[in-house]
């Protein structure tokens, strides 16, 4: 039996060893994420066009004078319900893009921002509005329907304006 368990870890450490860097670190808002198909040149269009990537370099800067409401997703590659989150966060972009800015923090590799915003769980949306968080929402279901904590943020938001 333990020598069963211990063949079985050594396959999933060689599979993992074997298997290219980028595979490993490819996020939805990458180039390499996407594979050549129209449909998803127009993905990867839409999250370049959309949606801002906000860094640690970049973030406190971008808030403070930013024009209009922005919307922050923290994220991680990783987790399934940030990426059940990426559609409808991406339609919001497109659709209201001339009401609210739309963007995406990594958590994993923008470890300052995450810690000065608090980030206890995500995927987590917050609001800044005139470069002060006014709201935020945290989704901890574990279920496709979880996001609906972090779009009814956004949906309170565009009835209001």
């Amino acid at each position: 039996m333990i020598r069963a368990v211990l063949l079985g870890l050594l396959a999933l450490f060689a599979l993992f060893i074997s298997t290219p860097r980028n595979a490993l670190t490819s996020y939805p808002w990458t180039p390499d994420f996407y594979s050549t198909t129209s449909e998803d040149t127009q993905q990867e269009e839409l999250w370049n066009e959309f949606i801002v990537i906000l860094t640690d370099e970049n973030f406190e800067e971008f808030i403070q004078n930013a024009t209009l409401p922005v919307f922050v997703n923290v994220t991680a590659h990783w987790c399934a319900p940030c990426r059940w989150l990426e559609e409808p966060y991406n339609e919001y972009a497109k659709k209201y893009s001339d009401k609210a800015i739309f963007a995406i923090v990594e958590s994993d590799e923008n470890i300052a921002t995450k810690e000065r915003l608090r980030i206890k769980a995500i995927p987590t949306v917050i609001l800044f509005e005139n470069g002060v968080e006014t709201e935020r929402a945290v989704s901890m279901s574990q279920t496709r329907q979880g996001q609906g904590e972090c779009t009814d943020l956004i949906d309170r938001f565009l009835e209001s304006h």
